[in-house]
């Protein structure tokens, strides 16, 4: 199924935040998975569906519960990425009620893409000089553009990017420069026999030049050539969906955010 791929690269890459800080960690519980970044910010904190989730045995209603139990006891805000995909037609109907019980309220839907190649840009793309991220420095820029772009507190964006630790698990960040200044980013993750495409961001005054494109495309190509991953999956804002379908991905998984209040 073509979902399959996007869903455990999903996984793998909500895993890498529980690197970010010594209380961080991630637990694998019957059906769920669960990541806490030990930062009490809902979106590094997450449960996720690691199995289909079958009314019959109580499926997302038990998992959502064990989820709730579990991050109420660290008293943190946290997240449920429900993989729609894993439900039957029937607690699919059901999903918000249910997750409503565990004080969970829908945040957005985020579809699951899926490019077997990509598609040649439509127009010339700007030219950047890219950067990885691999020391103090480059961690700092990352977190200064995805604070603005995503209106992440800048705190809570060092707390996680500026981490030493989270870049040595399996993400690979990458900056792009204009005139020396830090103006858009992008990362990749190679799991579960697909390269996830992640944290694509740019300054608000470079925007509708080509910026965000230009490093996606640089990312998914070193990240091709470092691990020969099959295809390319991300999960799509709405602000990008266009930008997405014309590189080549088509919608292939259903997913939607819900996050604790």
């Amino acid at each position: 199924m073509s979902w399959q791929p996007i869903e455990r690269n999903l996984r793998r890459a909500m895993r890498a935040f529980s690197l970010a800080s010594e209380g961080g960690e991630a637990r694998d519980m019957p059906g769920v998975t669960l990541v806490s970044s030990g930062v009490d910010y809902s979106v590094f904190n997450s449960a996720m569906l690691s199995s289909p989730a079958p009314d019959s045995d109580g499926g997302l209603d038990r998992r959502a519960a064990v989820a709730a139990v579990h991050f109420s006891m660290r008293r943190i805000g946290w997240s449920f990425w429900l993989c729609e995909d894993l439900l039957d037609p029937s607690t699919c109907r059901r999903a918000g009620d249910i997750l409503a019980r565990c004080n969970l309220r829908r945040l957005t839907e985020a579809p699951g893409m899926l490019a077997e190649a990509l598609e040649p840009p439509l127009r010339p793309l700007p030219w950047l000089d890219y950067r990885r991220v691999a020391d103090y420095r480059t961690r700092g820029e990352f977190c200064h553009v995805t604070s603005i772009a995503f209106h992440l507190p800048f705190g809570i964006a060092q707390t996680i990017y500026g981490s030493a630790r989270f870049w040595q698990g399996d993400y690979r960040g990458w900056i792009g420069y204009r005139d020396s200044q830090a103006v858009a980013t992008a990362a990749t993750l190679a799991a579960g026999g697909a390269i996830g495409l992640y944290s694509v961001a740019t300054l608000p005054e470079h925007r509708r030049q080509g910026c965000a494109e230009a490093i996606a495309r640089h990312a998914l190509a070193q990240a091709s050539a470092e691990s020969g991953e099959g295809p390319y999956v991300l999960q799509s804002t709405p602000a990008g969906y266009a930008l997405y379908e014309q590189m080549g991905y088509r919608t292939a998984g259903h997913f939607t955010i819900y996050v604790a209040h």
